[in-house]
């Protein structure tokens, strides 16, 4: 008892001690507390069950429940940056038992059985039944690992009181006996008479993870434990162990006074043998004040009340539909160096993130990799391979092309052979009537059992933002000897991201540090944006104040595929891809967009169709095939839209032609990609 009074002593000076050191700079860091626990108890005794005697059993453990609220005040960074101090004052109420075996059962009688008189046995059970209300005064010491993580060490003293200890028989619930009265229990009148300790000590350790809630609230969940140091009961050792797991809700009340702008003072450099003596020499203490303040500033140069970071996050989704086919150069079987080819071990570590921002003709490049990691990933699926030949090729390179293709898949992606098939027929071929349409019969046509393995890649990207984009820190200071030297440092989550001092600006009483939001550092939700000045005066006195601001990182997301409609509307772009060369028909797999455009659209939507084509072909001719594209698309969404029963869809379509500078119309691949309609479909977004 003498050691924890001398500790509260000695917190009490130190605390005084801090508090007077701080009103010289106006700012007393300190915080109220209130918050509340559930508390599992795990009990450790050695109590007779009957008075002097252990032969017929012994109370050695149990458990019980329990809940606690406190209040209290903590004092952050009064040691430093890092350690400070709390004094909770709390209750708590328990209720549990301790439990001993007897040596032998209960032997019951009945004479009045018949015909022959019964003899039962009842297995039993002695318990210790506890209830106790305690009140706790905790003196911690707290040490802060992270800007959101901290630790509690310490004493408690705890004062018991309205303390019940009942010693009950207990039968066995399955029992159809009972004792006198119907009961299934009833006291032990021998049993050991216990008188509760009044005052119990124990050890405090505890875990929290700080939530800012605003400016100055702050949510702390935490868990702890309390390892009682003094018996709870006279002339017997009990020892209690409690796990606590519960939270509380702290408020900073930290004044800060509000200085007027000082008036010029004296800044200069001084060497090592002048800060001995002060360079002025007062008829009284000369006063040294500081005081920091944090506020935003807007785009606009705005200075913003607090200093709150809101993050917005736009999450960009890219379908790009992948071309079924890979296209070779003239007689010959190699891959072209176009195609982005990987070692095994690269092979390893490719994933769809790596393609983002890629248009859909570079994305293409990437085909066989993203088919090859599909089939990785799906056991069951099998690939048939069919080559194609121009006129003028030997016939036998279309296969060489095939097994191009499945020699890749294997060596690199680790596919089974057993999984490629190699088609006895050639690929349908193009209608040559020119050097463009013979490139386009240069190819190897690949199928899947599995349809998933040629689906679109979905490619998605987030895009952030920071309202406001910049915070200023901004001090004042005054004194009446003249400044020496000042500095200001700037913390978040326990790293130095900023720094400033007189011998980086001009000399001037009140300086400002702008610090711009930097993606990579702010990481952390609801971090301390920390910032300490010192300042040093020719009088050889030295003053520093410190002040935080809770930096709180509001997410609000939002999904746009392919383009961003406007505010509080969403809009996809569909690519329906592979119209064969001067044909408007609709095949198969574009059919499969159709159906699921349609289970995307809901009444109200506004739907785009753009049909266009390759440079083949007249300009006239280009634009009528484009309108008959985008004309087939629309009678095919329309039924698609009829048959899910989705009404009041709007849908305009309309023809480009052949549009330069799409695709590199040079190569095969971009004829194909630029035979396409592209599908817009705009509506209002999910929960506006």
């Amino acid at each position: 008892m003498l050691i924890v009074l001398a500790q509260v002593a000695l917190l009490l000076v130190v605390v005084r001690t801090h508090v007077c050191a701080q009103e010289e700079t106006g700012v007393r860091n300190w915080r109220v507390e209130t918050g509340a626990a559930w508390e599992y108890t795990i009990h450790n005794t050695s109590i007779p069950v009957f008075k002097g005697s252990t032969d017929c059993g012994v109370f050695r453990s149990g458990t019980s429940r329990g809940a606690a609220a406190w209040a209290g005040i903590a004092l952050p960074g009064l040691l430093g940056d890092r350690f400070g101090f709390a004094f909770r004052l709390g209750l708590a109420h328990g209720v549990g038992y301790l439990t001993a075996t007897p040596m032998d059962p209960i032997i019951v009688s009945n004479p009045d059985s018949q015909p022959v008189r019964t003899v039962t046995s009842l297995q039993h059970q002695y318990r210790l039944n506890a209830e106790a209300m305690q009140a706790r005064l905790d003196f911690l010491v707290e040490y802060a690992i992270t800007d959101r993580f901290a630790v509690r060490l310490g004493p408690s003293i705890g004062m018991q009181y309205a303390t019940v200890l009942a010693q009950r028989d207990v039968l066995n619930e399955t029992s159809d006996v009972r004792f006198a009265g119907g009961e299934i229990a009833r006291p032990m009148t021998q049993g050991e008479t216990l008188s509760p300790e009044s005052v119990v000590l124990s050890a405090v350790a505890s875990v929290h993870y700080g939530i800012a809630l605003g400016k100055r609230a702050l949510l702390e969940p935490e868990i702890g434990v309390r390892a009682g140091l003094t018996p709870m009961v006279n002339a017997f050792a009990w020892r209690s162990y409690v796990l606590d797991l519960g939270a509380s809700l702290s408020l900073d009340m930290t004044h800060r006074d509000t200085l007027p702008p000082p008036p010029a003072a004296v800044v200069k450099h001084i060497d090592s043998s002048q800060s001995r003596q002060p360079a002025v020499q007062l008829p009284h203490a000369p006063r040294l004040r500081a005081s920091l303040e944090i506020v935003g500033v807007d785009e606009s140069g705005n200075r913003l009340p607090a200093a709150t970071i809101r993050v917005f996050e736009v999450l960009h989704r890219e379908r790009a539909a992948l071309l079924e086919s890979v296209y070779f150069d003239r007689s010959s079987s190699v891959i072209p160096a176009r195609y982005r080819l990987l070692t095994s071990e690269y092979a390893d570590r490719f994933t769809t993130d790596s393609l983002t921002n890629l248009d859909p003709m570079a994305l293409h490049y990437h085909a066989l990799n993203i088919i090859g990691m599909r089939m990785r990933a799906l056991p069951s699926a099998t690939l048939t391979l069919a080559g194609a030949t121009s006129r003028g090729e030997a016939p036998a390179l279309g296969r060489q092309r095939a097994s191009a293709v499945r020699n890749y898949f294997h060596d690199v992606w680790g596919i089974d052979t057993g999984r490629i098939q190699l088609s006895s027929a050639p690929a349908a071929a193009t209608r040559e009537r020119g050097e463009d349409q013979r490139a386009e019969n240069r190819r190897v046509v690949i199928a899947s059992n599995v349809p998933s393995v040629l689906d679109p890649v979905i490619i998605s990207r987030i895009e952030r933002s920071y309202e406001p984009p910049l915070i200023s820190i901004d001090p004042r200071f005054e004194s009446d000897a003249g400044i020496t030297r000042w500095g200001i440092d700037l913390t978040y989550d326990g790293r130095l991201v900023g720094h400033i001092s007189s011998s980086d600006t001009a000399a001037e009483s009140r300086v400002s540090m702008n610090w711009q939001v930097d993606p990579n550092r702010i990481n952390v939700e609801n971090a301390f944006l920390r910032a300490e000045l010192t300042v040093d005066d020719s009088a050889g006195m030295s003053v520093s104040s410190r002040t935080q601001v809770p930096l709180v990182i509001d997410r609000k997301l939002r999904i746009v595929e392919r383009t961003d409609g406007p505010k509080g509307r969403e809009a996809t772009t569909y690519s329906l891809l592979a119209f064969d060369n001067a044909s408007a028909e609709v095949n198969a797999h574009n059919r499969g967009v159709i159906r699921e455009i349609a289970a995307s659209a809901r009444s109200g939507a506004h739907i785009t169709v753009v049909g266009y084509t390759d440079r083949t072909g007249s300009q006239a001719g280009n634009e009528l095939l484009s309108r008959r594209r985008a004309q087939a698309v629309v009678a095919a969404l329309g039924a698609a839209l009829k048959e899910r029963r989705v009404r009041g869809v709007t849908i305009v379509a309309t023809g480009e032609g052949y549009e330069e500078g799409r695709f590199d119309n040079e190569l095969p691949e971009g004829r194909v990609l630029a035979r396409e309609v592209d599908v817009i479909l705009e509506q209002s977004a999910v929960g506006q």
